[in-house]
């Protein structure tokens, strides 16, 4: 009270001074302005509490105390003021009574500064759980309704059944997070509604569905067929049934399918799988409500195989073809020039099923029962297309090619063979033109080979130089012979066949590496020629050989022979796997790092295989059953298997 009284007195003194008492020259003080802080407020909720405070400014400075700063609300049903005056800077609190704006107003010495303050009271999200909701006459089920609201704000709800005589609700009010029961009246339909008892424009419904007695979906049972995994590239039919409380087996429901993985496996609305890569997925069936589920496996399952310099492709029983490995030249088929994949990839192709894959450094071709495609690096023509332009995905060979029913892919040529035994090539021959002459140039559409050569059962090529077998087992090779891969003899370039001295013909098989070239007798023995720097010969030494030499196998008969680019591998009649030459990155199969210059049998394979093949650093052989294994470098994931770098035994494609 003495502090108010002083207060008074000293402004009672300067208002005798501003009526004529004094001098007049002396300046009189006056509240000059009133600032606030904040400016403006919002609260969000309902008794909910913020501050404000008033400084007041003189005109002048005097030791007096400044005027008591006086507060009021213009609605006090929306925000209240905690007190009616305050000294100058200190905070008074608002606090929020009902949603809508207000102004409160601070007042000392004649001046007022105002706020504005909004008070935000909102209902946000109704939630109500389940959303939708399936039971039988006289059962009963809760539904729970969750409300998002501002602080203070009620979060009651009102219950209603838009058709009480299908399903009725056993409270017609309730708190937030707070079950309702549900009771089953008739056979229908009825939507369940809970509307918000602070908001009425806010509101959530649950779908019913009353079905007869034990004609409720209880729970569903899934079946994914009798194949377990599914081949990779098949179809397979699943199915589901619905299930009442009693286990009876409710038909005439509809069945909606999911699958969770659906870039590994699909699922149609009829239950159809369809396998697109290998990997594991879960396939779901809902009926009304109830769902259940089934684990599926996709693994790889082959009936042919083709390896390229970083690259491998297989056939499935389904004439389907899936590559993996590297794709910088769209080799692998996808339609895409990802730079790799390291798991199997269909092939988009839209023509006829190939019955026959190859593959060579940076692309690949099939076989269809008329015609022959080709996708990947074209820029020497490789592809046959009568362009230099690269194809992501499969492309038929230029109008006029004949039918072909083998293909045999290089570095950047491609060489086939029709029925009647006569050899064609295209791409970059090299040396000559492709045995059509000694003119240079590439060939961008398929040409074929002339020279004294008798026709052929088989053609192979290799990076620079190519080979074909005549129907009484001899050999004929041309193109590069820089170290005697041709082997005749000599190091001269041969643009026409030309026969292979020595050796013990008939053969069997010949195969093509980078540069060498390996041929089986029918008797089961392996004869190698040119590039030997590795190995890759066979015959215990490494050094070039310009003619056949032996492979050292003591006791060991082959049935099929597959040359990598530096290394050489043979197959067994008992499926055993042996290799010799370059084992850098385990592409010998041998278990360590050293280099074979004699076959080695293949370490941790699971035989009996059925098929084998060889690509620049790896190889890959396949089993009865279809599973596919291989072993050698990774780095563009050729081997199909992203847990290794590279392997030196075989691992499983998944």
């Amino acid at each position: 009270m003495r502090r108010r009284m002083v207060l008074l007195a000293g402004w009672s003194a300067l208002a005798g001074l501003a009526c004529g008492g004094g001098d007049e020259s002396a300046p009189v003080p006056v509240v000059e302005r009133i600032d606030l802080t904040p400016a403006f407020a919002r609260i969000a909720g309902l008794q909910q509490a913020t501050t404000v405070s008033a400084t007041v400014h003189m005109s002048i400075t005097l030791p007096v105390p400044l005027p008591q700063v006086a507060w009021v609300s213009s609605d006090p049903s929306v925000v209240s003021v905690s007190a009616p005056s305050t000294a100058s800077g200190v905070p008074v609190t608002l606090t929020s009574v009902g949603r809508g704006s207000a102004t409160v107003q601070a007042s000392a010495g004649g001046r007022t500064a105002t706020l504005v303050v909004t008070v935000v009271a909102e209902v946000h999200t109704i939630a109500l759980t389940p959303a939708a909701l399936s039971f039988a006459v006289s059962d009963t089920a809760s539904v729970v309704g969750m409300v998002a609201a501002d602080p203070g704000v009620a979060t009651g709800l009102t219950w209603i059944s838009t058709t009480p005589g299908v399903a009725t609700s056993g409270s017609q009010t309730s708190v937030s997070g707070a079950p309702v029961v549900i009771t089953a009246v008739a056979p229908g339909t009825t939507l369940l509604r809970a509307t918000s008892t602070a908001d009425v424009t806010r509101s959530a419904d649950v779908f019913v569905t009353v079905t007869a007695d034990h004609d409720q979906v209880a729970s569903v049972r899934v079946s994914l067929g009798p194949v377990t995994p599914l081949p990779l590239g098949s179809t397979a039919q699943a199915s589901a049934i619905a299930l009442n409380a009693a286990g009876g087996r409710i038909d005439g429901r509809a069945v909606t399918w999911t699958s969770s993985a659906p870039a590994v496996a699909t699922v149609s609305n009829s239950g159809v799988l369809a396998s697109l890569r290998p990997g594991l997925t879960a396939i779901t069936a809902t009926v009304e409500g109830r769902s259940a589920s089934a684990g599926l496996e996709v693994h790889t399952i082959a009936t042919g195989l083709a390896a390229g310099y970083e690259h491998t492709c297989a056939r499935t029983a389904s004439l389907l073809v899936f590559c993996w490995g590297s794709n910088r030249r769209g080799q692998l088929g996808t339609g895409s020039t990802s730079l790799r994949a390291s798991v199997p990839n269909r092939v988009q192709h839209a023509g006829p099923a190939l019955r026959a894959i190859a593959a060579g450094w940076y692309h690949t071709c099939g076989l269809s029962t008329a015609a022959t495609y080709c996708w990947g690096e074209n820029e020497f023509g490789q592809l046959g297309t009568n362009s230099r332009v690269d194809a992501s995905q499969p492309v038929a060979l230029a109008q006029g090619a004949p039918a072909f029913v083998e293909v045999a892919l290089g570095r950047n040529h491609t060489c086939a063979r029709t029925t009647n035994g006569t050899a064609w090539c295209w791409g970059e021959p090299q040396v000559g033109n492709f045995g059509a002459g000694p003119g240079p140039g590439d060939a961008l559409v398929p040409t074929q080979i002339q020279g004294n050569a008798p026709p052929f059962v088989q053609v192979a090529s290799g990076q620079a130089h190519r080979c074909g077998r005549s129907t009484t087992g001899t050999a004929w090779c041309w193109g590069f012979n820089i170290v005697g891969q041709v082997g005749n003899g000599t190091t001269t370039n041969a643009p026409f066949p030309v026969q292979i001295p020595g050796g013990a013909p008939p053969y069997a098989q010949l195969t093509a590496g980078a540069a060498h070239t390996c041929a089986l007798t029918s008797t089961g023995a392996a004869w190698c020629w040119g590039l030997g720097n590795s190995g890759q010969l066979g015959n215990n030494a490494a050094s070039i050989q310009l003619s056949p030499v032996a492979v050292q196998a003591p006791g060991v008969a082959f049935v099929e022979l597959a040359a990598g680019a530096f290394h050489t591998c043979g197959r067994t009649a008992a499926g055993a796997i042996w290799c010799w030459g370059q084992n850098d990155v385990g592409q010998v199969g041998s278990n360590n790092a050293a280099d074979a210059l004699i076959a080695v049998p293949v370490q941790g394979a699971p035989p009996p295989f059925v098929e084998l093949v060889s690509g620049g650093g790896h190889s890959c052989a396949r089993t009865a059953a279809g599973d596919v294994w291989c072993w050698g470098s990774n780095g563009e994931g050729q081997l199909g298997n992203p847990a290794v770098s590279f392997s030196r035994a075989p691992v499983l494609v998944p």
